[in-house]
């Protein structure tokens, strides 16, 4: 099983089911720039170590941005400047993984590592609508 790349995003509701506190779980953090396009809402982020700015997760990377660490919350221009935005950064929260954006395709492992990861911010992920 893979997850290819989604390039239109549901809505908030439809991938968030459930956060605790807004005020707790989300979070103000910079989104690096020369991303290839506008970021949706709902795409599935990296935090580059070096840097500590995020990126479309990467499980290719080797620098930082192959764990998954927040969820975007609106669409981000961060095609030619760093930019500014708003994330799912931590739980507690229940998400549905099939609904996130997904810059790059993912592949088994990766899907498990992915939702491990996010399991690690208390992020968990459950399957169907």
């Amino acid at each position: 099983m893979s997850y290819a790349p989604v390039t239109e995003p549901g809505k908030w509701g439809d991938a968030i089911k459930h956060e605790y506190d807004t005020s707790f779980t989300r979070e103000r953090i910079t989104i690096a720039s020369g991303q290839n396009a506008v970021l949706k809402q709902l795409t599935l982020l990296g935090q580059i170590t070096a840097t500590n700015k995020y990126t479309p997760l990467n499980p290719a990377a080797s620098d930082g941005s192959e764990t998954a660490k927040a969820i975007l919350y609106t669409n981000v221009d961060a095609t030619s400047a760093d930019q500014e935005a708003i994330v799912l950064k931590r739980g507690p929260a229940i998400i549905h993984f099939e609904q996130l954006v997904l810059v790059n395709e993912l592949d088994a492992n990766a899907i498990v590592n992915a939702k491990l990861s996010l399991l690690n911010e208390n992020i968990i992920s459950r399957e169907g609508g």
